[in-house]
């Protein structure tokens, strides 16, 4: 694979992860009226999108930078769910960090 092909295909997994991220903020803000849940998702996401940004200018930096948010994204959901054991947002979104750096891991080996 080419490596043009696969930082585009790391940015757009990127982009979607930044959305579900920013997203799940949103509904914790909506339904708990949770400040912190908004901000950090903002903050979070924000920091995803100029990482894919910086992934489609074909930036090592966008690459290590969306490993890094996703692995303290996942660290925090996980620690979440071994206190609280609940299932959504903390489980849910453990796991979907764990499937988007599976992803990163997958596309950049195939390079």
């Amino acid at each position: 694979m080419h490596a043009k092909k696969t930082f585009t295909i790391a940015s757009t997994l990127t982009i979607i992860f930044g959305s579900i991220i920013t997203v799940g903020g949103l509904m914790g803000f909506i339904f708990s009226k949770s400040i912190v849940s908004l901000i950090m998702s903002l903050g979070f996401g924000s920091l995803l999108y100029f990482s894919a940004y910086l992934l489609k200018k074909q930036k090592q930096i966008g690459l290590t930078l969306g490993v890094i948010l996703a692995i303290i994204l996942d660290g925090f959901f996980t620690y979440r769910f071994l206190t609280t054991y609940s299932i959504f947002p903390a489980l849910i979104f453990a796991m979907i960090c764990t499937l988007f750096l599976g992803s990163l891991v997958y596309v950049v080996s195939k390079r």
